[in-house]
């Protein structure tokens, strides 16, 4: 009731509060878990605002942060308080991908492969990066580097590659890998 949600707004208010302190003293993890707060909405009584996440994103991405830099180039990539620049989103989740964080591997592999100029396709730097995060178990990668064997996008078509990596990705919950995997079942193909 009543009582319990004046209770979550006091500890919202008194984390967030005690983060801030910390971001403002320069701590990168507090910087970058303000961020995520804000890009997300993510504390009872706390509004998502793109000014304040963008803000403390970027103070954490140039200190090095990998997930702060990820956090930039998902900013990017979807106009949140900026117009949208699949350039610009690239660069952050390279410097995010290059510390070896899963998820900048696999956006920085969708924006090489989609198709778009800017930046423009690598196909081959594409499925590297998605063989890398899927190596770490990121499923969405495994997804995605199923859906590259199946179509042969950047590397040598391959039913049992695809199964194979769809099959880790199933594993982990992910829906679309199940969605694949079922319309190849349903094709007949590599069972």
């Amino acid at each position: 009731g009543a009582g319990q949600y004046l209770e979550q707004h006091q500890e919202s208010t008194a984390r967030l509060a005690e983060l801030q302190k910390r971001a403002e003293a320069g701590e990168a993890e507090a910087q970058f878990q303000l961020a995520s707060i804000y890009y997300e909405g993510g504390l009872p009584g706390v509004q998502k605002n793109d000014a304040l996440a963008m803000q403390w994103a970027s103070q954490a991405a140039s200190q090095g942060h990998a997930g702060a830099q990820y956090g930039m180039g998902l900013i990017y990539r979807y106009g949140r308080g900026v117009p949208q620049d699949h350039a610009e989103a690239a660069k952050w989740f390279r410097k995010a991908a290059d510390q070896g964080l899963p998820g900048g591997q696999h956006e920085l592999a969708m924006l090489l492969n989609d198709g778009k100029e800017n930046p423009p396709d690598d196909l081959e730097e594409a499925i590297h990066l998605l063989q890398s995060a899927s190596s770490r178990g990121y499923k969405q990668a495994q997804n995605s580097l199923g859906v590259a064997y199946e179509y042969g996008r950047g590397t040598k078509q391959s039913y049992a590659e695809a199964i194979r990596w769809y099959q880790q990705a199933a594993d982990q919950g992910d829906l679309h890998a199940l969605t694949n995997l079922g319309n190849l079942a349903e094709n007949g193909f590599g069972m």
